[in-house]
């Protein structure tokens, strides 16, 4: 394929590793030889800049150079903060991440963890019986009501869900749950006022692991078939967008994110198959588009609730009861 630059353009450019900052994220487009890449926008210079800044003075603090300041995860979470002053809150990242590796270094440890997780099921005959075993669950029964419908199975997890969701509401409401708010907002401040960090982490990560355990055994049982690859990375993210998107924080949030990412792949699907009939496309067509288009969905909707509502689905269905209790005297 021919270059779009000419021979005497392409003497007077320089390779990309060399013309641009070798920052963790790119800070000016960069060409492969085919384009004229545009130039270097201010808010582009802005972020650059701010790196730079903070990659010499955290450096500096940690006996680090630049460049191996950059490379570290404390680096990553510098570059972060940086496109957060210039483009606004748009990554999830805190001061203590870029000044000190260790802090950054925890959040990269806890991704670790699902493929750790994943590995030692695979690889542990002990736990579940080595690479691509399956454990099948018979057909639940009930006091002799046998659970073999999707009509059946749905009306054994509902009450099971309720009484999760409303146990929940009061966990908050309790001096446990102000514990566990208190050490979220502020670990620090909450030490500081007595409240035991130790005691309330370690229950905090037991509460949540009964929730989560329960609900593995009720998917299991919705299933008839427990295997490793139903908790995969995707289902990790996938969770992650429905506390996001309904809202960090709230308990009600979860349910409307859990309702939202549910449906959200289903109407992408009637959506996009709709618009390409009336297109005269055929469904191969699209297959590899529509796979792709819910992971770009989850992706932009993260980014959009966290830089716009991060209070989420929960914090619009507030401001809907406030409008309609209002409605038509506003003051």
């Amino acid at each position: 394929m021919p270059h779009y630059l000419s021979d005497e353009e392409l003497k007077r450019t320089a390779p990309a590793e060399l013309a641009s900052f070798r920052s963790p994220i790119p800070t000016q487009i960069v060409s492969n030889g085919e384009f004229n890449p545009l130039p270097q926008t201010r808010d582009q210079a802005r972020v650059e800049a701010r790196i730079k800044e903070l990659a010499a003075g955290l450096g500096k603090k940690h006996g680090m150079s630049r460049r191996r300041f950059l490379a570290s995860s404390a680096g990553m979470a510098a570059a972060f903060l940086a496109m957060n002053e210039v483009f606004g809150p748009v990554f999830d990242v805190s001061p203590a991440e870029a000044s000190s590796p260790g802090v950054a270094d925890l959040r990269t440890s806890a991704l670790a963890g699902q493929f750790i997780i994943e590995w030692s099921i695979n690889h542990s005959t002990w736990i579940s019986g080595g690479v691509q075993s399956t454990i099948y669950v018979p057909t639940p029964t009930f006091f002799g009501w046998q659970i073999n419908s999707e009509y059946r199975r749905y009306f054994m997890v509902l009450p099971v869900a309720i009484v999760a969701y409303v146990a929940a509401l009061n966990l908050v409401r309790s001096r446990v749950g102000r514990a566990f708010i208190a050490v979220r907002d502020r670990d620090v401040a909450a030490e500081i006022i007595g409240v035991d960090i130790f005691r309330y982490k370690l229950l905090a990560f037991a509460v949540s692991s009964f929730y989560a355990g329960m609900a593995g055994a009720l998917w299991t049982y919705y299933l008839k078939i427990a295997n490793y690859e139903h908790f995969t990375l995707a289902t990790s993210v996938s969770y992650l967008a429905m506390i996001i998107i309904g809202g960090l924080g709230s308990v009600l949030g979860s349910v409307f994110g859990a309702v939202f990412i549910t449906l959200l792949p289903i109407v992408l699907v009637y959506v996009v198959e709709g618009g390409a009939a009336l297109l005269g496309f055929k469904y191969a067509a699209i297959a590899d588009f529509l796979a792709n288009l819910r992971l770009i969905t989850f992706g932009g909707l993260i980014i959009l609730f966290l830089a716009i509502e991060p209070e989420g689905l929960f914090r619009m269905w507030g401001n809907v009861k406030r409008y309609f209790r209002l409605w038509p005297y506003s003051y």
